[in-house]
């Protein structure tokens, strides 16, 4: 079954079945001429016609250009047509690229299903491409041009960035795409109405335009949060880094706030530096907008680290929430104000009739509720909460309750600072009403962080062994299967907040209401209990999902880690509060190989050091430990030598060089730098270690990533072993495929072909377009990166036109992960690359830098001889030593940098 690399083109009408229903028997003739208009683009630019069904056409074309100016030809001619008024045929076209394979019955393979779902992404009259097109293609036929339209989700295939081809002739205003936009913020959406804000809201957000931080501040409930949200959210597309939501309300260990902001970022970790500074490196040359919401419980921490931002990343601007400023200087204070009368009372009834619009309110039952708010302070949570209570009680009712209760509860003088007491009251009150069993579960359920499901709650919430005995009027044990009614309950009342995620109900304690419950739970004396019932079921939960990311229901393991990552967070910092070092270091393990493919890195790696300290040198556990710490300092920091030290410290207090708690261990050391001399004594040792601990893995087709790094690693001096446990990943994916194994699967099919003497470049390249492919629908960043790293190799060595675009990709992403190894192997191919189309000053320039920081050379490109070649291109450049030592004199950031700005603006194109 021959593969080849092809263009691929879809077609369709848009609204094709109402066009039928228009013209009726007219329909074959407007479609005949359609496609008549269709095959003449196909036959005159070299397509191939693969399918015609009803209204859509799926051709092929060897060439990107060729398909593209099909395709225009296509719209050109649609567009201009005479249809009958009312008739018009308006065709949506999407291309893409990649590797196809011939069959009896026609082509197959995973781009067809790309192509089809950028195609049906676009508008009737609406020409779009991918991506892969539009780099393959970096010089249009004259009059032809591209609008970047963003990145979008498009079903099954993951994320992609899109584009719209412009040409004379062509409609050019179209609707959003019929894709999933990918967001630049992470802000939730509210329900309701915010409130009370129209006369602040401009002027807060001109404040937030010319001041570097505001804080707003004021009592729980008052509505900080959302406002705070309601601001980002409009100030969003100023910014073209996006705004993001830090939620910090539930992080109780001060020394992680640097690595919430940071995983919440997506920032990578940075070898040689702390998290922080990573941060600010990151950070540092964007604009970005944060939300860091609720600090008053870290106030000192955060005064610091805003501090740092803002002195540091001038494109940054804060919004902090808080019950008191940070005070720092600069600092814009708003003191977020409780509700007026009339804003208050529309409040109450919103919430009152989102659950009944049939309820009506008289001028009488307005003075009423309005007396209501009154009495609650306008705090919009105590409004809720009571408005919750009316739809049992009458409105007389309740505010005779209300004056009551707060008779009793608060006492005292209203005022400002007695709208906390207010607040607590009415929290008193609400709690009051609740019925034992109820207030059990509510209290119970303040030990999540963040959401949780269902069968979460089923657990941490049920069964009274928890408390222990009440007294003799205290509920009795909660049943699991009561769980769901008793949480109804609390949602109705508005003691819990229920959300739709996906196909499954979430549920969220909003935070006000989880201190409650917490306080409560110590009253209780049962606190401690809860949070270890509470890190026992999160500690198996991340232990199924583990299972699950290395089957084929990869994506349903990965949903669970994002959708519990609060929770398995506060988890890991309780184990380690406590001293249950086991518990936590089985979150570790459990959440080390999530982490390494789903961006949270830095915030794992602080995990992994924080058991470590606490475990000590002589711990049982310690060796493994040693070995994660070691796996992220040379694996995903970069630093070899760091990674191998702290290797062989596990190793020395491992219980036998034998135990699978040995694997990381080993790894680093294979890995490592210092030991990459083909047969040295320490290289031999590390190697075997490796291969006796994969040999005798007792379930070898749950742990196939040391089976892949088995496989690395015989590229270091042992390539005769390497197609034995090739063969064994092989056959692992074939018994247990999992989207990552296979992934990983087609780069080495594509590394063994470059390993060739001579490589076998054009065998290799569709295999890496398949790991490409791959990687970019399970958003494996780091992985895409290194795809493009190889594919950009190969189009260097076949000498395709495409190949500088292919490296400018890939270095981008490259840079942005801070993945140096493999950046640094493509700048080998970029060199060369600038060399041969004649950008010879720039290639000295990165040569230079090279030759300063790896003078012998790094990857395949150096066995493939990419700088000899460059060098022997760059001999005679005029003014060679001085780019050199310009090049020379520059750190990888800067060089970077530059490369993907001043280098790439003068030969885009």
């Amino acid at each position: 079954m021959a593969s080849s690399i092809r263009t691929l083109l879809f077609s369709d009408i848009e609204g094709s079945t109402s066009l039928l229903r228009r013209v009726g028997a007219q329909y074959g003739e407007l479609i005949g001429r359609h496609r008549e208009i269709i095959r003449t683009a196909i036959s005159q630019n070299g397509g191939v016609e693969h399918g015609t069904e009803g209204d859509s056409f799926f051709v092929s074309f060897d060439a990107p250009i060729a398909a593209v100016t099909a395709a225009v030809q296509m719209q050109r001619g649609l567009q201009a047509e005479s249809w009958p008024p009312g008739c018009e045929v308006r065709v949506r076209i999407g291309l893409h690229v990649g590797e196809v394979s011939q069959q009896d019955d026609g082509l197959v393979g995973l781009a067809i299903h790309h192509a089809a779902r950028v195609a049906a992404a676009a508008n009737g009259d609406q020409l779009i491409i991918s991506d892969d097109v539009r780099r393959l293609a970096p010089t249009l036929p004259s009059g032809i041009g591209v609008r970047p339209l963003g990145e979008h989700r498009l079903r099954d295939l993951g994320t992609i960035a899109l584009f719209q081809v412009l040409a004379d002739g062509l409609s050019t205003d179209f609707p959003p795409l019929r894709a999933m936009p990918i967001s630049r913020s992470n802000l939730p959406r509210l329900a309701g109405t915010m409130m009370g804000v129209a006369d602040t809201f401009a002027d807060l957000l001109d404040v937030v335009r010319t001041s570097s931080l505001l804080t707003l501040t004021g009592t729980g409930g008052v509505g900080k949060t959302r406002l705070a949200i309601e601001l980002a959210r409009h100030l969003t597309a100023e910014y073209d880094d996006g705004a993001w939501l830090v939620e910090l309300a539930q992080l109780s260990d001060p020394g992680a706030v640097v690595s919430v902001l940071a995983n919440t970022l997506s920032i990578p970790p940075q070898p040689d530096m702390s998290t922080l500074e990573a941060v600010i490196d990151w950070l540092g040359g964007r604009t970005m907008l944060v939300v860091l919401d609720n600090c008053e419980h870290l106030i000192d921490e955060m005064a610091g680290l805003a501090t740092t931002l803002l002195d540091r990343c001038p494109g940054v601007r804060i919004i902090a929430t808080s019950r008191e400023p940070l005070g720092l200087a600069g600092e814009q204070v708003h003191r977020v104000a409780s509700l007026q009368q009339q804003h208050a009372a529309d409040l109450f009834i919103e919430h009152l009739t989102s659950a009944d619009r049939s309820i009506s309110f008289s001028p009488a039952d307005v003075e009423i509720v309005i007396e209501i708010c009154r009495r609650l302070d306008g705090i919009p949570l105590a409004i809720q909460l009571a408005a919750a209570r009316a739809r049992s009680l009458s409105l007389t009712e309740l505010l005779e309750r209300l004056g009551d209760r707060f008779r009793l509860l608060r006492g005292g003088t209203r005022g400002g600072r007695d709208r906390h007491h207010t607040l607590q009251a009415t929290v008193t009150w609400s709690y009051q009403l609740l019925t034992p069993h109820e207030q059990l579960v509510f209290d119970r359920a303040s030990a999540f962080a963040g959401d949780f499901d269902l069968k979460a709650a089923e657990h941490v919430c049920s069964d009274d062994s928890i408390d222990g005995p009440d007294g003799p009027d205290g509920p009795d044990g909660i049943d699991c299967f009561d769980v769901l009614d008793l949480l109804q309950g609390l949602v109705d009342k508005s003691m819990v907040v229920a959300h739709r995620a996906g196909a499954a109900t979430r549920y969220r304690l909003l935070e006000t209401l989880r201190q409650y419950g917490e306080d409560r739970l110590d009253q209780r004396g049962v606190l401690a209990a809860s949070r270890d019932r509470h890190a026992t079921w999160f500690l198996e939960v991340a232990q199924r999902a583990d299972r699950l990311v290395r089957t084929a229901r990869e994506r349903d393991g990965n949903e669970t880690f994002d959708a519990d990552w609060d929770n398995l967070r506060s988890a890991h910092a309780w184990t380690l509060s406590t001293d249950k070092l086991q518990s936590a270091a089985d979150l570790c393990t459990s959440c080390l190989w999530y982490s390494t493919i789903h961006e949270v890195r830095s915030e794992h790696s602080d995990w992994v050091d924080r058991t470590l300290a606490a475990l000590g040198d002589e711990h049982p556990l310690s060796t493994r430990m040693f070995g994660q710490a070691a796996y992220w300092r040379s694996s995903l920091l970069g630093d070899d030598l760091g990674g191998s030290e702290l290797a062989r410290r596990g190793l020395e207090l491992a219980s036998s060089p034998d135990h699978p708690d040995t694997l990381a261990c080993w790894a680093s050391i294979v890995g490592a730098s210092n030991v990459h001399e083909l047969g040295s004594e320490v290289s031999e040792w590390a190697f075997h270690g490796l291969c006796t601990v994969v040999e005798n893995l007792p379930d070898p087709d749950s742990e196939w990533f040391w089976v892949l790094v088995t496989v690395d690693a015989c590229a270091w001096g042992h390539l005769e072993l390497q197609p034995t446990w090739f063969a064994r990943a092989c056959g692992i994916a074939q018994r247990s495929p999992s989207p990552s194994l296979e992934l990983w699967v087609d780069t080495f099919r594509g590394q063994l072909e470059l390993q060739k003497s001579p490589p076998e470049y054009a065998a290799a390249l569709p295999h890496y377009l398949r790991s490409l492919d791959r990687a970019r629908q399970i958003g494996a960043v780091r992985a895409i990166g290194g795809a493009l790293r190889a594919v950009a190799l190969i189009a260097c060595a076949l000498g395709e036109p495409a190949a500088l675009a292919r490296c400018m990709e890939g270095l981008d992403i490259l840079f942005q992960t801070r993945h140096w190894q493999k950046a640094y192997q493509l700048l080998e191919t970029i060199t060369l690359s600038l060399a041969l189309d004649g950008h010879v000053d720039d290639a000295c320039v990165v040569l230079g830098f090279l030759e300063k920081e790896l003078p012998h050379g790094a990857g395949l490109e150096i066995a493939a001889g990419f700088r000899k070649r460059a060098q022997a291109v760059l001999v005679d450049v005029p003014g060679r030593e001085r780019l050199h030592a310009r090049g020379a004199a520059m750190s990888r950031d800067e060089i970077a940098t530059w490369i993907l700005t001043e280098s790439a603006g003068r030969h885009a194109g």
